[in-house]
């Protein structure tokens, strides 16, 4: 971990974005679609914006945040695709150690927001309110209505592993991620990997159209090891509506044997965008 002075400004991480989900279930990232809501084009993944962020906080905390750090990202203005990225960081606290973390296109506008952070103590946490079942068939996800998506329901579990190196090639290609800690052998996923994975579940229990990503807040306990099984648990704890946008925001537990806290984290999308200008 890098020697760090409150107030210190971290090296600025430029980032051509990539939007690779411009071919997904998702239409929100295709062009065509995108600008029926008012956007100039498909809208690069938060997961991206959110990988993009992370950037400036791996080099300056290395794998100590990996393990045990917190990450919040707020997504506030859309990246485009082949847009450079200016990612600036500055160091705001010491005891504990907090880094605000900002996301700028090339005219200076702000596209997204967070902070960096390690945890003094984690909370406690109980799976009796998750469920483990799996997902519906895709025939039965629920559909993306306040009036079905309600507080404290459960979601569909899904149990993946971080065995596969091609898994880690391919998503560190899609998020323009080239820090070298991904190689080493005992870091096992990108922090990223945790907003895609929440995605993930809303897509699989939920029959989405055009959605997007908003925020997310993530609290590190663990890197699984390489082959362990990790069960990705949530339950929604807000449906609401908010200037015409029907968002929910779920809470995700992801655990490894023996239910052990690996992370855990909030995740909110808009689940039906209203048609607005951009």
């Amino acid at each position: 971990m890098a020697e760090l002075a409150e107030g210190q400004v971290l090296p600025v991480r430029e980032v051509v974005a990539h939007n690779f989900a411009a071919d997904s279930e998702n239409k929100i990232h295709s062009d065509d679609v995108a600008s029926e809501y008012g956007f100039k084009g498909g809208l690069v993944p938060g997961v991206g914006v959110y990988a993009y962020m992370t950037q400036p906080v791996v080099q300056a905390l290395g794998r100590d945040w990996l393990v045990r750090g917190d990450m919040t990202g707020k997504f506030i203005k859309p990246v485009y695709h082949g847009e450079t990225v200016y990612v600036k960081s500055r160091v705001v606290g010491i005891d504990p150690i907090r880094i605000t973390v900002t996301a700028e296109n090339a005219n200076n506008e702000l596209c997204a927001i967070g902070e960096a952070s390690f945890s003094e103590t984690k909370p406690q946490f109980t799976l009796t309110k998750y469920t483990l079942s799996p997902p519906p068939h895709r025939e039965n996800r629920l559909a993306p209505s306040l009036s079905v998506l309600k507080k404290d329901l459960s979601l569909g579990a899904l149990v993946v592993k971080f065995t596969d190196p091609e898994w880690s090639t391919e998503f560190l290609k899609d998020v323009v991620e080239s820090e070298p800690i991904y190689q080493e052998p005992d870091v096992t996923w990108h922090p990223a990997v945790l907003p895609a994975l929440a995605n993930r579940v809303l897509v699989e229990n939920i029959n989405l159209g055009p959605w997007i990503h908003t925020d997310s807040d993530v609290d590190h306990h663990a890197l699984p090891d390489r082959d362990e099984e990790v069960v990705v648990r949530s339950r929604i704890i807000s449906a609401y509506e908010k200037r015409g946008h029907e968002m929910i925001t779920i809470h995700v537990a992801f655990t490894g044997h023996g239910d052990r806290v690996l992370a855990l984290m909030t995740h909110t999308a808009i689940v039906n965008p209203a048609k607005q200008q951009a």
